[in-house]
C-alpha cells in the first residue's frame, strides 16, 4: 500500500490527469503551470518532462483530448487554455468565473464548470460557448458525459446532479436531483453508462440509474472521510480519495469498499495529507495521486480489477463540508507568494 513511485512538485498540487496512451502525466498547480511527468515502469521512478505556463492565477483541472496530442486546462484566471504538449497555445476561451472543472467531450468539444455554478460546453473552433447552463447555486465540482455526447451531467457544492440534453440547439436541462444535505462532490459513469455514481462530503458513493435521477437508487456508505475524488477503472471498479489521504477501492453489483489501495504517506511521518487528485492509468493497472504535500505518487492498483468486495464496512463519520481548493488558495495568498490567484 505505498507508492511505487513519488515526485515532489514543490507547490500545491489540485489535479492529476493521465495520457490516454503513454506514461505521461499533467499535474495543476497552484503557480499556473501544466507539469508534465512522465512515469518510468522499468526504473519506478517519476521524471519531469517540463513545465507549460497556462494561467496567470492557479491552474485547477486539466484533461488531454481523446488522441492525446493536446491538453486543455482551466484556471483560477477565468480562461480554459487548449495547448499542445510543447507548450503551442492552440486557443483560449474566456469562460468568465473561475474554473474548477473540465470534461472533454471529443477531438473539438469540451465543457467548463466555474465556481459561480455556470456550466459551458465549448467548440475549439468558435470563439463563444456552443451550450451555457445556469442551473447550479454553487461551484460545479464535476462533469461526465454518456459515450457519444449527446447528454451532460455535473455536480455541484448545492447538493444537486443535473442532466443537460445537447440534442437541441442550445441544449437543455432534462433533469435535476432532489437536493442532498451535502455537497456532491464528483460524478463517474459506471456498468456502461447504465449507473451514474456521485461522491459526496460525508463519506458516501450516491448510486443512480441513468435516466432516473430524481432521487438516488442506492448508496455506498462505509467511508471514513468525504469522498471528494472517483477514478474509475473497469465498468464496476473505480477509486475514491479525499482529506484523509487514503487511496480506496470499490465496485459495483454488488456494492462493496475493496480495501485501502495506498496512504499518501512517507516513511518519515505518520500523517496523511489530504488527496487532491487521483486518476487511472489507461490499462487501470496503476493510479497516480496528488496530495497536499505537493507530491505526486503512483500506486499498483492492479488487484482491484474486477474482484468482489470483502471486509466489514468502515464506520461512518460524519464531517464538516468545506470547500478545500479555495482554503488551500486563501493559504498561499496569505503567505504573499502568488499575489495574483
Amino acid at each position: 500500500m505505498t507508492s511505487l513511485a513519488s515526485f515532489n512538485t514543490k507547490r500545491q498540487c489540485f489535479d492529476v490527469r493521465w495520457h490516454p496512451t503513454l506514461d505521461l502525466l499533467s499535474v495543476c498547480t497552484l503557480n499556473g503551470h501544466l507539469e508534465l511527468l512522465v512515469v518510468d515502469r522499468t526504473a519506478w521512478e517519476i521524471r519531469s518532462r517540463g513545465r507549460i505556463k497556462m494561467h496567470k492565477g492557479s491552474c485547477r483541472e486539466s484533461r488531454f483530448f481523446p488522441a492525446g496530442q493536446h491538453v486543455v486546462s482551466g484556471g483560477a484566471d477565468g480562461h480554459a487554455v487548449v495547448s499542445d504538449l510543447e507548450g503551442g497555445k492552440v486557443c483560449k476561451k474566456t469562460a468568465g468565473g473561475k474554473l474548477n472543472c473540465l470534461h472533454v467531450m471529443g477531438e473539438q468539444q469540451f465543457a467548463t464548470g466555474d465556481d459561480s455554478g455556470v456550466v459551458k460546453v465549448w467548440d475549439v473552433r468558435q470563439k463563444q460557448p456552443s451550450y451555457l447552463f445556469e442551473e447550479h447555486d454553487e461551484f460545479v465540482t464535476g462533469m461526465t458525459s454518456d459515450s457519444v455526447g449527446k447528454f451532460l451531467l455535473s455536480t455541484s457544492g448545492d447538493g444537486k446532479l443535473s442532466w443537460y440534453d445537447l440534442r437541441k440547439r442550445g441544449g437543455a436541462l432534462k433533469a435535476m436531483s432532489d437536493e442532498f444535505d451535502e455537497e456532491l462532490t464528483c460524478v463517474e459513469l459506471m456498468m456502461s453508462g447504465s449507473k451514474v455514481i456521485t461522491g459526496c462530503g460525508v463519506g458516501q458513493v450516491q448510486i443512480f440509474n441513468w435516466g432516473d435521477f430524481g432521487y438516488r437508487n442506492d448508496v455506498l456508505v462505509p467511508f471514513s472521510d468525504p469522498v471528494e475524488k472517483i477514478a474509475k477503472l473497469d465498468e464496476f471498479t473505480f477509486l475514491t480519495g479525499g482529506p484523509g489521504g487514503i487511496l480506496r477501492a470499490a465496485r459495483l453489483s454488488p456494492n462493496a469498499v475493496l480495501g485501502v489501495a495506498g496512504f499518501c504517506r512517507d516513511s518519515t511521518t505518520s500523517e496523511l495529507p489530504g488527496i487532491d487528485g487521483v486518476c487511472a492509468s489507461p490499462d487501470s493497472g496503476l493510479a497516480a495521486v496528488v496530495s497536499d504535500d505537493h507530491k505526486v505518487r503512483v500506486f499498483d492498483v492492479a488487484q482491484y480489477r474486477g474482484q468482489e468486495g470483502r471486509g466489514p464496512p468502515a464506520k461512518r463519520r460524519k464531517v464538516v463540508k468545506g470547500k478545500r481548493l479555495e482554503a488551500a488558495e486563501k493559504v498561499e495568498l496569505a503567505k504573499g507568494f502568488f499575489d495574483d490567484v
